[in-house]
Order: C-alpha cells, then structure tokens, then sequence
C-alpha cells in the first residue's frame, strides 16, 4: 500500500470541506475490534500525529485492537495486547517487597510518558493510586530516577488507520493463554527465540560496561546480529529494541570521550611545540647576546677602533697611515713594527700609546698590538 508524505496529508485534509473536517473521533461500531497492521513498519505514537514522539513499532503482521477511528485526520487510536512499554518517575512506585519487578503506584493520576524525561509528550492517560505495575527497567536521565513499565490497555495508542486491516473480533488481537492464565502461550519458535536472545541480552549487558573504544563494539555488534527480532514475542521486541538503544548511547558516549581525549591530546602537543620554539627563541637570544656583550667588550679594551686609510697628512708626510671612524679621522697610526698596508681598508682594533701633536692637534697613537675586526 502506498505511503501518503505527511505534506500531502496535511493538504487532503486541509482541503476537506468544513463539514468534514469537523467528524470527531467516533467509536467503533459494535465495540473494539482486532486488526492486523499490513505496513512493513509502522509506528505508534503518543497523540495523533507524526509530530507526537514514536512509542512502539509494530513489524507487518502484527495484531491491534481499534478502540476509535478518527475519520478526518486517518488516525486510530488502537490498545496493544498485554500493553507495552512506558516510562514513570521512579519517586511516585512503591516496589514490591516480595517481587523486583512489580510496584504499586503512590499518587493518583500518575504521569505516563513515551521516553525517560519530561521534555516529551505524556501519553493519553494516567495510572491510578494502589495500582500494581510490572517494572521492565529503569535509567537516571539529568539527575532523576525513571522506572519502565508496562503501560495498560487503557492507555491507547495512535497510528494511521490505512495501514490497519480488520480481521474481526477484538479477542482475535490477544494471543491464547494457558489454562492457568497466568502466562501467554508462544508459538513454539517464539520461545526458543525469546530464550537464545536472553542469553543474548545478558551478554551483551555484562560486556557493555567494559566498551572504551570503536573495536570494544564490534563484538557486541556481532552478537546483538544474531538475534532476529521478528522471531520474538511482543515483550522482548521492546527489550530488544532497548537493548539497541543502549548500545547506541554507549557507542555515543565512547565517541564523544575520544574526541574530548583527541583533543585534549592536540591542545597538549600544540603546547609542548609553542614552549619548544619560545626556548629555542630564547636560547638564541641570549646567545646573540652574549656575543653581542663580548663585541662591546672587547671594543672596549682596545684603544681605537677605525679604518685603516693610507694617505699623505696635513704636513705632507708619506707614506702616512690614519685610523678614520665614521669618514672623520680618529687617530694618526705609527706602527714601525706593523706593515700597515695590508691592513689598508680593513676595520682594525689597535692597542698603543696615544699623544697629542702639536702642529696639528691631532692625536697619534703607537701602535703595539693591532688586530681586524672586520672589513669596511
């Protein structure tokens, strides 16, 4: 059968005349009645609409009853045999003493929600004080306690009635019960399928807690595959699809912490390289510094320091040698024991005994030690 978008939809019904589009939900004729879903998957949903959070999804095949039919917007409201999962706040169940997995209710008018926190739609109807519930689980979301229970038949459903066949009276919908009645009577394949996939379950619940990274999950992943949940009842169709959740959720909170932990790790080398470049920077520094000190240092032991130029004097003397600084003369250089020429050009340091002259009063200087520092 065809599947209508939700757009088109909404304009059918938009373009209904006034009339129509005023048809309450109306009840069946002649009482509730068992119908079998005919889509390959179909969702049950808090209210009528696929805005309204998905509760439950049944697989083709599977059995309903119809309370109501809403002619105008396609949708029925239907009750699921045996009920179905929900969630409560855990403060308002009393458990039982005797048996875990039963509790009786504290308040009346208790809250009944299609997920664990109160940001999602309440399912249309409430449980009453003094009422017993059985317990499926229980999870803390944002610091509060929620408890999974079994939420009753009178706490409907809704689908889109396309997808839902009649196939008669509404006790067609609820499996047969053994003469005790105090359990359902699976098909013989569904037992054999509940009971491989428990084993499954605890497996997976016992492995679970240990997963720290990708490769943790695919042997899980693995063992989860070998469970066909179209085999199992009803119940354990929703344990199953729980099971899935918290793998998921798992896997989530695994991925969330590697990339925390690969970037904390990225942060942390960046780091570690930054302080490498600024102590070699600083290494260099100091380094350049300290030759920098030993320049001056040393420029500061000698006598003069200049550029050696050959040229005749004032006076006319040749060969004359002169010690410039800035194109300006410094000193007259008298070195006997010094072949001056070849330190023509060249940027010298030299050591001597200074005096003035005084023709010119210009200062000479005998040299004793003269040493290049650099060229020109």
């Amino acid at each position: 059968m065809m599947k209508w978008p939700a757009v088109l939809l909404s304009v059918l019904v938009v373009s209904l005349p006034s009339w129509a589009q005023d048809v309450p939900a109306k009840k069946v004729e002649g009482g509730s009645y068992a119908a079998e879903v005919t889509a390959s998957k179909l969702h049950l949903r808090a209210g009528p609409g696929s805005s309204y959070q998905s509760v439950l999804m049944l697989e083709q095949g599977s059995k309903v009853i119809v309370k109501e039919a809403t002619s105008a917007s396609g949708w029925a409201i239907v009750a699921v045999p045996g009920g179905y999962p929900a969630w409560v706040a855990a403060r308002f169940v009393q458990p039982d003493a005797a048996n875990a997995k039963r509790g009786t209710v504290t308040v009346q008018n208790l809250l009944v929600r299609p997920r664990a926190s109160t940001r999602f739609h309440q399912l249309n109807g409430r449980l009453n004080k003094g009422e017993m519930v059985d317990i499926l689980g229980e999870k803390t979301v944002e610091g509060k306690r929620w408890l999974q229970v079994r939420a009753p038949q009178r706490i409907p459903l809704y689908c889109a009635a396309e997808y839902l066949k009649n196939i008669g009276p509404a006790s067609l919908a609820v499996p047969p019960v053994a003469k005790s009645g105090a359990t359902t009577k699976p098909a013989p394949n569904a037992a054999s399928a509940d009971a491989r996939y428990l084993v499954v379950e605890r497996r997976i619940l016992r492995d679970l807690p240990q997963a720290r990274s990708m490769a943790d999950f695919e042997p899980i992943r693995r063992t989860f595959a070998t469970v066909d949940h179209k085999q199992l009842s009803l119940e354990n169709r929703s344990r199953h699809l729980g099971l899935e959740r918290q793998i998921f959720e798992k896997e989530r909170a695994v991925i969330v912490a590697s990339v925390k932990e690969d970037k904390q790790r990225l942060l942390a080398e960046h780091d570690a390289r930054v302080r490498e470049i600024r102590e070699r920077y600083e290494r260099e520094r100091a380094k350049l510094e300290a030759e920098r000190r030993e320049r001056e240092k040393k420029a500061n032991a000698y006598t003069a320091v200049g550029i050696v130029e050959h040229k005749p004097d004032i006076l006319g003397r040749t060969p004359a040698f002169q010690l410039t600084k800035g194109g300006k003369l410094v000193y007259f250089l008298i070195a006997p024991a010094f072949d001056l020429h070849r330190f023509a050009g060249k940027r010298v340091g030299v050591i001597g005994n200074t005096n003035r002259e005084s023709g010119t009063g210009h200062f000479t200087v005998m040299v004793k030690r003269l040493e290049i520092i650099g060229d020109k």
